[in-house]
């Protein structure tokens, strides 16, 4: 058994073995296929946070912007509904 995620999904991609994966790192390995109907199941949240005196600060404002923006980009593929990159 591997803990770490990133070991666990290395050596799936490798083929040595069969494990649960996070869908957003498996479904773009051509070389991984989902076993059976399952649905995803969201595992945890993910927040932005920042400290209030900050929020409103224009660079840390873009750059929360620019993670949310790239997070609802992926946003399919992080909850399992697609393959596609």
């Amino acid at each position: 058994m591997i803990d770490d995620i990133t070991a666990r999904h290395r050596a799936l991609v490798s083929g040595l073995g069969l494990s649960r994966g996070a869908c957003f790192m498996a479904d773009p390995e051509p070389n991984l296929m989902r076993i059976g109907a399952q649905t995803p199941v969201p595992q945890q949240e993910l927040w932005v946070l920042t400290h209030p005196d900050l929020r409103q600060t224009p660079r840390i404002r873009t750059l929360i912007e620019f993670i949310i923006n790239a997070i609802n980009a992926k946003r399919a593929l992080i909850l399992g509904q697609t393959r596609e990159v």
